[in-house]
């Protein structure tokens, strides 16, 4: 898999300020949640994420932007990897069909994903 141009890398960049800004903090509510009604309460838009290089595995958590198909988490649980498999909150399986943008300063990957029925490929 080719990496990304310097116009998607930067168009990536851009939507990931854009997704930043866009989680401002809140005044605290009277009724705070817990973790656990927070993650319910978001669940469709969480991911787990298993990526796997052929010598070791790395698990992290991401979650999904636009229209669901593209998910960003941090660059370092898919650096280097040949395979990674998305489970949804829903837990729907999927794989990362490719690296859309990346920042290895910042520490973020965005990558869009695919049905179970999509080949497999390396994440830079």
């Amino acid at each position: 898999m080719s990496l990304p141009s310097p116009i998607g890398r930067r168009l990536g960049a851009f939507l990931l300020l854009i997704a930043a800004a866009a989680v401002q903090p809140q005044a605290q509510p009277s009724n705070p949640k817990s973790p656990a009604e927070i993650v319910k309460d978001n669940d469709s838009s969480l991911a787990l994420i298993l990526s796997a290089d052929g010598d070791s595995v790395s698990l992290g958590s991401g979650f999904f932007i636009g229209d669901g198909s593209a998910v960003v988490t941090n660059f370092h649980v898919v650096q280097g990897a040949k395979r990674v498999v998305i489970t949804t909150g829903a837990g729907e399986v999927l794989h990362a069909d490719s690296v859309y943008a990346f920042d290895e300063k910042k520490g973020l990957s965005h990558f869009e994903s695919v049905s179970d029925t999509t080949p497999h490929s390396e994440a830079r």
